[in-house]
């Protein structure tokens, strides 16, 4: 049995349309100052995003047991997180941008486990026209989110408890330490959650 903090980043501003969140899970030992790490993350890419966007990491989150997803406890890191805004161009494609992918050693139900992170609306000027995006873009992209592995060890994919069905009977939830980074090329868009 293990536990884990969920940290639930929450995207503001007239760009996001019904606002979101990120949701970043980490372990309490090995990922201390994952609010700040997380800021540094955001902040690192905060230009490929159009203005008026304002991310706000807490600094206190739950605690999620890994085998059933049920929430233990709190935790609190005080004087860490805090407010990041966007330094873009206003222009932007609704809708669309770009996805970060976590990668693990870890494998669940028969399939490696991953994590995926999406920076979504990007501003027009980065999208090519053969469905790609920017070079520029994409490496400061991964550099930040090599910067956010390196900084943070304990930065983790959770795979939720998952019932019985014609390959894999139940299994129960758990977490995998995320190892690299990606930043993909192409262009990503939430509806479908694939690139």
């Amino acid at each position: 049995m293990s536990d884990a903090n969920r940290l639930v980043v929450t995207w503001s501003g007239a760009p996001v349309v019904g606002g979101g969140i990120s949701v970043f899970y980490f372990d309490a030992v090995t990922g201390a100052g994952a609010a700040d790490d997380i800021a540094a993350f955001l902040t690192a890419v905060r230009t490929g995003f159009p203005a008026g966007i304002t991310w706000t990491v807490p600094d206190n989150g739950d605690i999620v047991r890994d085998t059933s997803g049920a929430l233990v406890g709190t935790w609190s890191d005080p004087g860490t997180g805090g407010v990041v805004t966007s330094g873009g161009t206003a222009n932007f494609a609704n809708g669309v941008g770009i996805r970060v992918k976590w990668s693990t050693a870890g494998i669940y139900r028969g399939r490696r486990v991953k994590g995926s992170w999406f920076g979504v609306p990007l501003v027009s000027g980065v999208y090519l026209s053969d469905g790609t995006i920017d070079n520029a873009t994409v490496a400061t992209f991964q550099a930040a989110a090599t910067a956010l592995i390196a900084a943070n060890p304990g930065l983790l994919v959770y795979s939720r408890k998952a019932a019985a069905d014609a390959h894999h009977g139940a299994t129960d939830g758990e977490f995998n330490v995320i190892t690299a980074g990606t930043a993909v090329d192409k262009v990503s868009w939430l509806r479908s959650r694939r690139t």
